[in-house]
């Protein structure tokens, strides 16, 4: 049987798991805090990777190690860096590299056309279209993109608190004393979170506290989480208009597809009323099916057109690039 080392890193988390076949073994989650794209990202992600790695029973050869992860295709330069550094830790003879969306389509749709929503700190969609050929919407980061996102909520978070602490209107009690609660005082808050080298997961931490917040009645938490379920049924209705099918399946993944009083039931019903005939499911399975994927055949998608839209960059032990 063939062992492979599956990794699905995130802004937030990095979760690996050791798979004989398809048969998960173990099972390991620790945190991350980076992109392939940000400065030092391969570092830092490889960083990521040995120190929840180190948790696994590991016991014997690795053939294939297959990560997804953020900012692939915006660092292609990054990505030989990060084979490097994963070629040494592991010594796995093949490495895999994808884009999470990538993995997380595969895991939830199993390599079925179709499009996939990935809502966690960030938020994108591929869309697969019946010839495999892919189309992304969104997921162009924090600064531009990511609408709808877990760090997009926690920021309307905390800018609702500073109005409130400030006395401008459109401000939150609620998420004033929430922020002071978890983050500090308010006066120089935006100066910490500005220097924290982890802001990105700050403030997409803070989504837990605007979530709380909403269920407890707060106007204004209740407003952001519809802004980002609208966002985001944007995101997926764009991707389905890729596909021109009515009867699309729309697989959602992500720490934010697990929520579903504020994301999945209006999130779905967003949807299927602009795209009568879809069908809004959970993912089938998580990342790290998907990534366990990468280390077999195939079969019916096309490799050349995801390693053309970065999505995918395969690597032999010793070489350059394969595909």
């Amino acid at each position: 049987m063939t062992t492979t080392l599956a990794v699905d890193v995130g802004r937030t988390t990095c979760r690996v798991a050791l798979f004989d076949g398809d048969h998960r073994l173990a099972e390991a989650r620790g945190a991350s805090g980076a992109s392939l794209a940000d400065p030092d990202g391969a570092r830092r992600i490889a960083a990521a990777v040995r120190a929840t790695f180190a948790e696994l029973p590991v016991d014997g050869h690795i053939d294939t190690l297959a990560l997804g992860t953020t900012g692939l295709a915006q660092a292609p330069a990054a990505a030989t860096a990060l084979r490097d550094e994963l070629a040494v830790e592991t010594g796995a003879d093949e490495i895999v590299l994808a884009s999470d969306v990538l993995t997380a389509h595969l895991g939830a749709l199993k390599g079925s056309p179709g499009v996939c929503l990935v809502a966690g700190t960030g938020a994108v969609a591929l869309a697969l279209a019946p010839d495999r050929r892919p189309h992304l919407v969104d997921g162009h980061g924090y600064l531009l993109g990511d609408a709808g996102s877990g760090f997009a909520i926690g920021r309307e978070g905390i800018m609702a608190a500073l109005r409130h602490h400030d006395g401008r209107p459109g401000g939150s009690a609620a998420l004033a004393a929430r922020a002071e609660a978890g983050l500090g005082p308010l006066d120089g808050l935006a100066g910490r979170v500005q220097s924290d080298p982890d802001a990105v997961r700050t403030v997409a931490g803070f989504a837990a506290a605007v979530a709380d917040a909403a269920r407890g009645g707060d106007d204004v938490a209740r407003q952001i989480w519809r802004d980002a379920v609208r966002a985001l049924a944007e995101t997926v209705i764009a991707a389905c208009r890729h596909l021109d099918r009515p009867d699309t399946t729309i697989g959602l993944a992500g720490s934010l597809s697990e929520i579903d009083d504020l994301v999945t039931t209006p999130l779905a019903a967003l949807v299927t009323d602009a795209c009568p005939g879809a069908r809004v499911q959970r993912a089938r399975g998580d990342a790290l099916d998907g990534a366990r994927r990468l280390a077999g055949p195939l079969p019916g998608l096309d490799l050349d057109r995801l390693q053309a839209a970065g999505l995918l960059v395969r690597y032999q032990r010793g070489s350059t690039r394969i595909a």
